[in-house]
């Protein structure tokens, strides 16, 4: 590629003496050559650990244009393994920053809770659990389980704009979107969905699919009784979460049978019975006991009681006629394999 076709491509195109044509703006020199500003490039922003803003206008243009120090905001990367064998980023900000995020906690939990009319999330959300979302399912015969792919990352201020103002966004997007590590994340991808989760409502009404339909984050739930439905759900549940600019991870779509043993969900066991920890779960717990990992025990411990969360004047179908498994002797040093599994 020639100098003027690199030119035109990167940096605006230029002018009959040959100078680019960011270079024209207004104050372009006195941006550049002023002492109090530190410009750089996005990535380099990046690599010094700071993010530019979301709307802020640079000097120059594509890759090559240059923001202030006072266009980015500071954070921390830190890399997460998946199961896949891949990494989940997570940010973390500064105590200053990480603290006024915290302040708008309250105002977005109600925000939450005025708009979320429906009720079928359960995770990042007060009073609420994974043991009760698995326990909506209860009393089904197949289960399909679907998964959002890069949840957090496909947000943008389009999905919260109706009912979130620019002062909130601009605090708590970083490169577009609410990453995860910054404490508003999770109340945001909620407001975020709502949308989606209304919508996947109305057409499972619509279609005459008798089934429940929860969702723990970006883990979609979908339990029913007629085995023909399913591959129709998958196609509706699909098409309308890339409708919304969201996609699922086909990898991770599961169905499951009753008839086949208990169905997990979220990482919880049911049956026709109730809620139990998971064979998984009672493995992780007779290695820790093995390793004489008294916390990790004591977490799994708690873990596997699938208690429900403490609420006032709580439903009683919450409890009526469910087999809860009791395993409290394990913090009294009974033995593991008591448990009858």
């Amino acid at each position: 590629m020639g100098n003027w076709d690199f030119i035109n491509e990167n940096m605006g195109g230029h002018d009959s003496d040959g100078l680019p044509n960011f270079m024209r703006r207004p104050n372009f020199y006195d941006e550049l050559n002023n002492p109090n500003l530190e410009l750089h490039t996005m990535l380099t922003w990046n690599a010094l650990q700071r993010v530019v803003k979301k709307g802020e206008k640079g000097v120059g243009c594509g890759r090559y244009k240059l923001f202030s120090l006072e266009q980015t905001t500071p954070f921390k990367l830190f890399y997460i393994s998946k199961k896949n064998g891949k990494f989940r980023r997570i940010f973390s900000v500064m105590n200053k920053q990480k603290n006024q995020l915290r302040g708008l906690i309250p105002d977005l939990e109600k925000i939450l809770l005025k708009h979320d009319l429906h009720q079928v999330n359960y995770a990042f959300t007060r009073n609420k659990n994974c043991v009760e979302n698995a326990m909506q399912h209860i009393g089904y015969k197949y289960t399909i389980s679907m998964d959002l792919e890069n949840f957090f990352e496909s947000i943008n201020i389009d999905h919260v704009s109706k009912y979130l103002d620019k002062y909130i966004t601009d605090q708590c997007f970083i490169s577009g979107a609410p990453q995860q590590g910054l404490p508003t994340s999770p109340l945001i991808a909620n407001l975020a969905f709502l949308d989606c989760d209304q919508a996947i409502l109305n057409s499972l009404k619509k279609s005459s699919i008798l089934s429940v339909y929860t969702r723990y984050a970006d883990d979609l739930v979908i339990s029913l009784n007629d085995k023909k439905d399913i591959g129709k759900v998958i196609f509706l549940i699909s098409n309308i979460v890339n409708k919304y600019g969201f996609k699922i991870n086909k990898k991770k779509t599961r169905i499951q049978n009753i008839n086949n043993g208990r169905i997990i969900i979220t990482g919880i066991a049911i049956d026709t019975r109730g809620v139990h920890p998971t064979r998984k779960t009672i493995k992780k717990i007779r290695a820790a006991q093995h390793q004489n990992n008294s916390s990790a025990l004591l977490g799994l411990t708690e873990w596997s009681k699938c208690k429900l969360p403490k609420k006032n004047n709580q439903p009683k179908k919450y409890s009526k006629n469910l087999d809860y498994l009791d395993i409290d002797h394990v913090t009294n040093n009974t033995n593991i394999d008591d448990i009858p599994f």
